[in-house]
């Protein structure tokens, strides 16, 4: 791309992000991104944002907000410190990345070009630089009025001389000093929100200390950590690790030495799964861990012993520091056999002696292991329970806000704007509210006549609603239950649509079929059908990069926010149907028809049968009439012109249950004569048009049932010999008896029915 080209796109794309709402915070970092790539030229890049510090939290952090080229998780869960300094907390042990280059870039105010990122005499930059192959690197501050907001990184997995990253250094100053004001404005919007998660997550770690000491008042132990399960850039993509979320101690001087025993360079502050150097991971390993998951059914079990029976270079070294000889783990797992978090209690003399007089089973039970699963509880209680700050109040004080304030987008030109606008505003506070990192919210429509979840259509027109690290095209996922659709096209929001009930998906990061997760890297989703009565319309779908993150709180609450906003997204969804419609009648053109008679003809529209182009024709009839007979000089079709054509019409309002009913039991007797008239087979009629999604389950259904009514006794192989499934000789014949058989197991095991 020449020059010339680079600046006109650059400059299109500043007029965009500047034009773009604070709110929008993902497209507008995905159009930061886009510059950044047209001007350096390089498909990899990362944009850091830093936030003020956080409540009980003296440290600054850079978060990477966007990324490019690489794994979103990876990279995602790296926080950088901009200075170097000690821990976050005396309850907790986390602490971002130290030492690295984008933190110099940050503090210095200027930007910094790292031909060989990895070999800098800087811990952290060699670690970003081994972990994501990155050789040469030009970092840059984002800087606003004299506010350094963040740094962004331009990559290459490639040595590149400084010459050619200063070939389009000016350019890259210009485009990122026109849209600092604007990432300015986003900070301040998203500052508050980010901040009280930050907050959260530190008070959980206090909380979860808090439950830590009761053990160590009892005296069962000296020192208590919860480690968590963490993929990270130190750990890498494949290897999960063990990462410190909560500590307690008796005295502050063991907690002092853990720190420090595992912030040493050779373990750089995390437990990796499948490293023999800690007592924690040998015994995972002994239990058949094998990296990945649990292979044996030993999980959910405490296990005491000395430290000295695995000679684990970590506890050697707390042992001569602390004087601890023994130690309690407790790993918890899920019903997959993934590692969750665990728990590990370190002993001195006087503690082991108690922890073994509750090793002895009384009636049956260990006292250990029942202290141990109390303690999972309220752990529990705390990882994957809803938000105790007042964001959730806040975001669903704004939901009902933006609910009441219909009006302002139903009177938008634009139809789709409208709905889009609103379904947006709402999902960004529905993703506030439950903490997800990416979502969707797709409406249900008719293509080729069979009914899908549509987030985009073709061309990239959205429809519905996205946010989060969504970038690309979001297909249309078909609406039915296993029993109805193809395993290839089975979705969560297509089940939970057809249901009409909310559906989650726990520790789905393996599943090969994108159409479980709204967006890639995602460890638990959950649909949530928006309905009015007994009509599912829309489907907000969130995901979350935690595993067992929406819990049942969670689920009731997104329930409550569905029926909130379900009357509005409905009436804006019908418009937009009708408008559709219309244009395709007028050629692309809207008739001038005003927004309190276009809202009435969408309601129209989906209550009764009607034709539309004839319906529109007698709309336009008396349009033209009252213009011509009343000298009326109002150029657009009002109100009154509908409502008397609906009058002068015999419309019949649409009972839908009655009218499927209806249909189904048409298609099942035209079925039903066909094979009773031998016009047809059964496989051919009923059983391949099922898989095919020609005909539904209930006509299939109905098929069977007027067989067994029709039938003085309804056998199965006379039921079978009625359809048409074999020939009236079957006894004897092997491959008649096979016909049967299948035909048997189809009710069974497809349409659920024991014949």
């Amino acid at each position: 791309m020449t020059k010339t080209l680079q600046n006109e796109e650059a400059t299109k794309l500043v007029t965009l992000i500047n034009g773009t709402d604070a709110t929008y915070i993902n497209a507008i970092l995905n159009d930061i991104s886009d510059g950044l790539e047209i001007i350096s030229g390089f498909p990899r890049n990362r944009i850091y944002l830093s936030l003020p510090p956080w409540y009980g939290s003296m440290k600054q952090v850079l978060e990477p907000f966007h990324v490019r080229g690489y794994s979103q998780q990876l990279v995602k869960t790296t926080l950088i410190a901009t200075d170097d300094g000690v821990s976050e907390n005396s309850f907790s042990l986390s602490r971002p990345l130290q030492k690295t280059q984008e933190a110099k870039a940050f503090r210095s105010s200027k930007p910094l070009m790292a031909v060989e990122y990895a070999e800098v005499d800087m811990e952290g930059s060699v670690l970003l630089g081994e972990a994501l192959d990155i050789k040469s690197s030009l970092l840059f501050p984002l800087i606003s009025e004299g506010r350094v907001l963040g740094v962004v990184a331009i990559d290459s997995p490639e040595q590149t001389g400084q010459d050619v990253f200063l070939s389009f250094k000016d350019v890259l100053a210009k485009f990122l000093g026109a849209i600092a004001r604007k990432l300015s404005e986003v900070i301040d919007y998203w500052a508050p929100v980010i901040q009280e998660r930050r907050a959260e997550e530190v008070m959980k770690a206090y909380k979860a200390s808090l439950i830590l000491e009761l053990p160590i008042q009892e005296g069962m132990a000296d020192l208590a950590v919860l480690m968590v399960s963490s993929v990270d850039i130190m750990c890498g993509e494949r290897i999960e690790c063990l990462v410190p979320f909560s500590l307690a101690s008796r005295e502050e001087n063991d907690r002092k030495l853990f720190d420090e025993t595992l912030r040493d360079h050779k373990y750089t502050g995390r437990m990796i799964l499948g490293s023999r150097s800690f007592v924690l991971t040998s015994e995972l390993m002994e239990k058949g861990h094998d990296k990945v998951k649990f292979t044996s059914e030993a999980s959910n079990t405490p296990s005491f012993f000395s430290l000295r029976d695995f000679a684990c270079s970590f506890e050697i070294e707390l042992e001569k520091k602390a004087g601890f000889t023994a130690a309690i783990c407790y790993p918890v797992v899920d019903r997959q056999k993934n590692l969750l978090y665990a728990v590990i209690f370190y002993l001195k003399q006087k503690a082991v002696k108690m922890v073994k007089a509750m090793l002895p089973k009384v009636e049956g039970k260990s006292l250990l292991k029942s202290k141990m699963k109390a303690l999972e509880s309220r752990i529990n209680a705390v990882l994957y329970g809803l938000s105790a700050s007042s964001l959730v109040t806040d975001h669903l004080i704004k939901i009902c806000q933006v609910n009441k304030r219909y009006e302002d987008f139903n009177k938008m030109k634009d139809i789709r704007r409208g709905l889009t606008e609103f379904l947006h505003t709402i999902l960004y506070n529905i993703m506030v509210v439950s903490g997800a990192d990416c979502g969707t919210i797709g409406v249900l429509g008719n293509i080729n006549g069979k009914k899908y979840v549509i987030v985009e259509r073709e061309g990239g027109i959205v429809v519905g609603a996205k946010a989060g690290d969504i970038h690309n095209y979001i297909r249309p996922v078909r609406v039915g239950t296993p029993g109805e659709l193809l395993t290839k096209e089975l979705s969560l929001s297509g089940m939970s649509a057809a249901q009409g009930k909310i559906k989650v998906a726990h520790g789905i990061e393996g599943v090969e079929n994108d159409r479980f997760m709204p967006c890639p890297g995602m460890k638990s989703t959950i649909a949530v059908p928006i309905r009015v009565g007994q009509e599912t319309i829309a489907m907000i779908n969130l995901g979350s990069r935690k595993k067992y993150f929406f819990s049942e709180k969670t689920q009731k609450l997104l329930e409550m926010i569905s029926e909130i906003v379900g009357a509005n997204v409905h009436k804006l969804i019908m418009k937009y149907e009708v408008s559709v419609e219309v244009l395709k009648l007028y050629g692309g053109r809207y008739p001038y028809i005003k927004n309190d008679a276009l809202n009435y003809l969408a309601e129209l529209y989906h209550s009764y049968f009607i034709d539309l182009p004839k319906f529109l024709d007698d709309i336009l009839k008396n349009y033209k009439s009252r213009r011509r007979d009343r000298k009326d000089k109002d150029n657009h079709i009002t109100l009154k012109d509908i409502k008397t054509t609906y009058l002068d019409s015999s419309l019949e309002r649409i009972n839908l249950e009655e009218y499927l009913e209806k249909a189904d039991n048409d298609i099942a007797n035209y079925i039903y004569l066909m094979l009773t008239n031998r016009k047809a087979s059964f496989f051919d009629a009923v059983q391949d048009a099922y898989s095919r999604h020609d005909i539904s389950r209930n006509v299939a259904l109905l098929v069977y049932e007027k067989a067994k009514l029709t039938l003085a006794k309804p056998l199965v192989t006379r039921i079978a010999v009625h359809l048409n499934v074999c020939s009236e000789n079957y006894k004897g014949n092997y491959d008649e008896k096979k016909k049967i058989e299948r035909f048997r197991q189809f009710y069974k095991k497809t349409i659920g029915i024991k014949i």
